[in-house]
């Protein structure tokens, strides 16, 4: 058997289930390049869900395990997050070998520093943890992300929420922020067309915290099927699964979404497209260039331009173009 590897899933407050399916593709490298080497995943409980069945791994962390950690012995970390935490997390657990970014005063923390690239902030995320496997000398293949579902899982959601055969799915929230979100009542425009345009019925997924946007479009389209908070995230991506179609903003349903194979309409606002968009499946980005885009920013100190200026009926008019 060969050194024990344990990979720190990508933590960032506001996108962890879309960074956490990015970095699914980074498992059959790893795999590849070391076959013996057995490969655990530390990531919190809210993204456990997007690697459990995952093949090339052999189990999962949460950081609350750390005695657990400790116990496994494990002779090479691979820290995906540039958190100051994730490294003292490592060194804590008395993994040996901790590779990372020297981000973030880590510096010490870390026995063998990946160089980071003077673009860093702007290239895609997927190029920025592949670097760190290239600094390990593993070879790279054309690789994509992997969410693995079972066929019961399908077969259950399918009959607890009496799904019809055909249907698309809105998804409005974003939990980064509302920044991130295209008004809620152009979901609600977008939701009556594809209904009653192209006869598809519509499914608005969503978390608990977003229950008011799907009331909101709820209340818009009566023949809606509204299951915003009332499902678990393998719930959801089972759903996802079974769609024909889905809408979201830049969110962690637009990589969900496209490494299913579903066609995917992803709007983007505050976010930089190329840094963040997918580079896998069949997806139709829709952003508008302004002036102060992209900005990060969570909340729009300004007018929303960025969201507010991507009609309804563009939306709608991409849809029907990836329906045909």
């Amino acid at each position: 058997m060969g050194e024990k590897i344990i990979i720190h899933s990508p933590n960032w407050i506001g996108n962890w289930i879309g960074d956490a399916v990015i970095s699914t593709a980074l498992l059959p490298i790893i795999k590849d390049n070391l076959p013996d080497s057995p490969v655990y995943v530390l990531c919190k409980r809210k993204v456990r869900d997007i690697f459990h069945n995952n093949p090339f791994i052999e189990g999962i962390f949460h950081p609350e395990n750390m005695q657990e950690i400790k116990e496994e012995h494990f002779s090479l970390g691979i820290l995906l997050p540039n958190s100051f935490s994730s490294a003292f997390l490592m060194f804590r657990c008395g993994v040996k070998e901790r590779v990372g970014y020297p981000t973030d005063g880590r510096r010490f923390l870390l026995t063998r520093k990946a160089p980071l690239p003077a673009n860093w902030r702007n290239m895609p995320q997927i190029e920025f943890y592949l670097r760190i496997l290239d600094y390990l000398g593993m070879e790279r293949r054309e690789t994509k992300p992997g969410i693995y579902l079972e066929p019961r899982e399908k077969e259950q959601v399918k009959s607890k929420y009496s799904l019809p055969e055909k249907f698309s799915v809105l998804i409005p929230g974003a939990a980064y922020g509302n920044a991130k979100r295209w008004p809620v009542e152009n979901f609600a425009r977008v939701s009556c067309c594809i209904t009653k345009e192209c006869s598809f019925p519509v499914l608005i997924l969503g978390s608990k915290d977003e229950k008011p946007l799907g009331e909101k479009i709820a209340a818009t389209d009566k023949e809606v099927i509204n299951l915003v908070g009332k499902t678990s995230v393998r719930e959801m991506m089972a759903i996802i699964a079974l769609s024909s179609l889905v809408v979201c903003n830049d969110s962690g349903a637009l990589h969900i979404a496209s490494t299913l194979g579903i066609p995917v309409v992803g709007i983007y606002g505050p976010t930089p497209v190329e840094k963040t968009k997918p580079w896998y499946g069949e997806v139709a980005i829709i952003h508008k260039k302004v002036a102060c885009s992209p900005c990060m920013y969570r909340e729009c100190p300004r007018d929303h331009r960025c969201m507010k200026s991507i009609s309804p009926e563009e939306v709608v008019d991409t849809v029907k173009k990836m329906i045909e």
